[in-house]
């Protein structure tokens, strides 16, 4: 069993108070997104004034056989007291992670401004430039927090590259759009905000996958989630033919027989039985420039690729002895699962723990796989 250690602190990180008594607490730590923690303690066991939004709880975490880690760093919004009928107190506060600083922000400058406009040679330098923007060398001066604790990662050039146009969107669904931009573009960037110590704390993308590569292939380390190995709960594993179209048809410009028509197919699933031809038109006038067989061509193989028969997983993945968290696997590893003749790669987006009173601890994790 893992074992915790939870502390109350300032605003900056800086140590207030040891909580010692917790009746349980609970966190999510999710990819691209803003995680959360909660925690309870009695009433009578508070020695602080624990209702002040900002302050901060530092949740440490030493797994079995390995260092303690500094495992959660949230900012405190969420506050709760109750007290039950037969008059025992209970304090509850929630908070959120650091990428709440993200989603604290907008593009503050109006269309048109160069800071509102993203012409970058990477989706993560773009990332990296908005930041900087909108955080710690912002025009107005008064939106910057670069003196407390919080910098910028070192140049990173990763993803393709992005022009956009965004005044005033919020900072961290912009970067979420441009997470997704650099996904379907095949070199998906992830981002956060993470701390480095107890008071300082560094804006990050991460190529691949921001923790290690454990996959039974290429990992050094790996880690399979199973059945039989008892680490896999749930398993779903879909193979769905019933919208697929392998012999696209795209129509470029001109009318009627003097209309450009280019095909596409995908042989091995047209091969897989004599009725298994499934054919689709898609226009290829809109975005074309010049009306070229290869660009119309372009336009049918990209139909084709979005019509292919679709195979999706989901499961839930669990601490074990054999692969515990925080020790065998972390949030943001690459891990292969294993289920029905099946086997894939996938990274561990989040990772939900709760641990009761008595420091028993639950740790699930979903995985999750489309080919969309």
């Amino acid at each position: 069993m893992a074992q915790y250690e939870l502390w109350y602190t300032d605003p900056l990180g800086n140590r207030i108070s040891y909580i010692p008594n917790s009746s349980g607490f609970s966190y999510v730590k999710v990819l691209g997104d803003v995680g959360v923690a909660q925690f309870s303690t009695p009433l009578r066991g508070l020695d602080h004034e624990a209702n002040i939004p900002d302050r901060r709880i530092m949740i440490y975490r030493q797994a079995y056989g390995v260092a303690q880690v500094l495992e959660v760093v949230a900012f405190l919004d969420k506050f709760t007291y109750a007290t039950s009928q037969d008059g025992l107190g209970q304090f509850g506060a929630g908070a959120s992670d650091p990428n709440v600083l993200l989603k604290r922000r907008i593009v503050a400058y109006p269309s048109g401004d160069s800071k509102a406009t993203t012409d970058e040679t990477s989706t993560s330098r773009s990332m990296r430039v908005q930041v900087a923007n909108n955080l710690l060398f912002a025009t107005d001066a008064d939106r910057n927090i670069i003196d407390y604790g919080v910098s910028n990662i070192a140049p990173v050039t990763a993803g393709p590259a992005v022009k956009k146009q965004f005044a005033w969107k919020n900072l961290l669904e912009l970067l979420q759009d441009l997470q997704a931009f650099s996904k379907q573009g095949g070199a998906e960037i992830f981002f956060a905000i993470v701390p480095t110590s107890e008071t300082d704390m560094q804006f990050r993308v991460y190529p691949n996958q921001p923790g290690a590569d454990r996959t039974l292939a290429t990992g050094k380390t790996p880690v399979v989630f199973s059945l039989q190995r008892g680490n896999l709960l749930s398993p779903t594993l879909t193979y769905d033919y019933s919208n697929e179209a392998n012999y696209i048809y795209a129509g470029g410009k001109g009318q009627e027989d003097q209309r450009n028509i280019q095909e596409a197919s995908d042989d091995v699933s047209i091969g897989r039985s004599p009725f298994a031809r499934k054919e689709k038109f898609v226009s290829a006038i809109s975005g074309v420039k010049d009306n070229s067989d290869a660009e119309v061509l372009a336009k049918a193989k990209d139909a084709l690729e979005k019509n292919r028969a679709r195979v999706t997983f989901s499961g839930t993945i669990i601490s074990t002895a054999r692969t515990e968290y925080g020790r065998d696997w972390f949030r943001g590893d690459k891990v292969s699962v294993d289920y029905a003749g099946f086997q894939f790669d996938t990274i561990i987006r989040a990772v939900a723990v709760s641990v009761d009173g008595d420091g028993r601890e639950t740790i699930q994790a979903r995985v999750e796989l489309s080919n969309e």
